[in-house]
């Protein structure tokens, strides 16, 4: 018989190994970054037994679209299969495989089977889950969560869409964390143990093809309008001081943000259109267009910058969707984010060409039914990737005016492949239910300042144009 000090150690070791037993199951076992040929692995969700390991891949060239998921009666995930799509230029599915295998288990009876699929032109790059004890297993898995992104160029605050499988009505434990593919890389299949329910699960993931890290890709900033009466005034002529509060805002320090001149008065730009010294606001759209992307082909793609992204302000946006319309075979403008860009004309455009000190060629291009924007392709796209774009408008932009600005057709684009942020008119910049009075006009639209909204009295902060930014890019 033990002693009763032998019996107090063996009851801390003892304790002591329950604790670092069950630690190892809770907490997720730390993949390989890396791999050869690319492949890497997220972290798992669930416990770290099971006799059955499992890996389940996609076809060449594919990554996961579709998924099933079996649960018991307890409502603990058994197997799981998935169908893989490959990705075009634009990245719309193509190619859709069928189902792969289910993931092994030893059967204790598959009552239920969920379906879920990304949205069209989302791959799966994310997943997380529940877990719930299991005879003598203390977690295993029951929910899982996998989370879809519309671009392979890195993840957002925010999934394009969540596909919910399982959901069981009692769980012991949630697992919040987001376990994600490497930015540019997307789920080529899972991994994982199993038993007699799923034990384990994990994403193994591949790059998407032409995958070019963030840090490698520069954002261009491309201003707007300049009327004649305000060449004199320098934050309209002085590219630093009118991205002023975007740069100090953006804070992702990787980036590279290089602003755009294209006006002969156009001050402290990082690059210069060919011929700005003679542009005017009656020179063209199209003109100053055909220079911009010039300027992109020769300056950053014969340079080994394969692409490049935008951030456009009023007609700037003009200016790169013209230029990705009629010259995007040599282009590779992979994300265009417009800020308050009239995409269907201007209401402030109609009163500018009745004022002789401010008419001028660029106000009548900007006019609703203009030929120009007649003209203008609905949603351009660059052949190499394609092209991702995020409308930015505001109820209270006097510039141009409510929904043009997240538009690039008739009514509200519901594309998924466009993205739209719009402040209604309840929006204000400020931090307090005081600052109501300041709306988000024409020149807050590029703001990194405080931004909110204020309901029954109580203040809610809402995310800046910048913040936006941050996410899309």
């Amino acid at each position: 018989m033990a002693s009763p000090e032998n019996e107090g150690r063996w009851n801390v070791v003892f304790s002591a190994a329950v604790v670092l037993f069950v630690m190892q199951l809770i907490i997720p076992i730390s993949a390989s970054a890396s791999n050869h040929n690319g492949i890497a692995r997220t972290d798992i969700v669930g416990g770290s037994w099971g006799d059955n390991q499992f890996e389940v891949y996609c076809e060449e060239d594919h990554y996961i679209t579709h998924t099933e998921l079996g649960s018991s009666a307890g409502g603990f995930a058994e197997e799981f299969r998935f169908k893989c799509s490959s990705r075009t230029a634009s990245e719309h599915w193509i190619n859709t495989t069928d189902w792969s295998d289910w993931t092994p288990h030893d059967d204790t009876g598959v009552e239920s089977v969920e379906a879920a699929q990304c949205p069209e032109g989302s791959y799966v790059t994310g997943i997380r889950g529940t877990m719930g004890p299991f005879l003598f297993t203390p977690f295993v898995v029951q929910d899982i969560f996998l989370e879809c992104w519309p671009r392979q160029y890195g993840q957002v605050d925010s999934p394009d869409y969540t596909l919910e499988l399982g959901l069981s009505a009692i769980h012991t434990l949630d697992v919040p964390t987001f376990h994600a593919c490497p930015s540019g890389y997307g789920a080529v299949g899972v991994f994982g143990k199993s038993g007699q329910v799923m034990d384990s699960i994990g994403l193994i993931c591949k790059p998407f093809p032409g995958y070019i890290p963030p840090s490698d890709v520069p954002i261009l900033l491309v201003h707007g309008i300049i009327n004649s009466a305000q060449e004199e005034d320098e934050y309209h002529t002085n590219c630093k001081k009118y991205f002023e509060s975007f740069i100090s805002g953006f804070t992702d320090e990787r980036r590279a943000l290089v602003t755009i001149g294209y006006y002969a008065g156009d001050l402290e730009c990082d690059l210069y259109i060919e011929g700005y010294q003679s542009v005017t606001n009656n020179t063209s759209i199209s003109d100053i267009a055909d220079a911009f992307a010039m300027l992109v082909k020769e300056q950053f793609h014969d340079n080994d910058v394969p692409r490049v992204q935008v951030a456009a302000h009023s007609m700037g946006g003009l200016i790169t969707r013209d230029a990705i319309d009629r010259y995007g075979s040599d282009l590779n403008i992979t994300d265009v984010a417009t800020f308050g860009t009239p995409h269907n004309g201007a209401a402030k455009a109609t009163l500018c060409t009745l004022v002789p000190w401010t008419a001028s060629r660029q106000c009548e291009e900007m006019k609703e039914g203009s030929d120009f924007l007649s003209g203008l392709e609905e949603n351009p796209q660059s052949a190499t990737q394609g092209t991702h774009w995020m409308l930015v408008g505001s109820d209270d932009d006097e510039g141009t005016g409510p929904d043009t600005t997240v538009a690039m057709g008739n009514g509200p684009d519901t594309r998924p492949e466009v993205r739209i942020e719009y402040y209604k008119n309840t929006a204000f910049v400020g931090n307090s239910c005081d600052d109501q009075k300041n709306k988000v006009g024409h020149s807050q639209i590029i703001s990194s300042k405080q931004m909110g909204t204020c309901e029954n009295g109580q203040y809610q902060s809402l995310k800046n144009p910048v913040d936006h930014a941050l996410d899309f890019f």
